[in-house]
């Protein structure tokens, strides 16, 4: 990642600030990241590089919360904000 710390976006264990969707977040964050960096370097070779968001899906984290208008904005819930 062109000479990044990664180190610097991963909590410390004793951080309680830090719980297990901010983890999350920055796993993504370091995704995405690694992903504009590989395109750079990239560039001029014909390759296209592409980070992909399968959007949610029912795990033991997501458990509870995907119907949760405070989890989940309106317009990705199931049944839409319409209803």
């Amino acid at each position: 990642m062109g000479g990044q710390d990664l180190g610097r976006l991963c909590a410390k264990p004793d951080d309680q600030v830090c719980c297990g969707l901010h983890a999350y977040g920055r796993a993504k964050l370091a995704n995405l990241a690694y992903t504009l960096d590989l395109a750079q370097r990239l560039k001029g070779d014909g390759i296209s590089v592409f980070a992909a968001d399968p959007g949610g899906a029912v795990t033991t984290m997501t458990t509870g919360t995907m119907s949760s208008s405070r989890v989940v904005a309106p317009w990705l819930r199931p049944e839409g904000p319409w209803s």
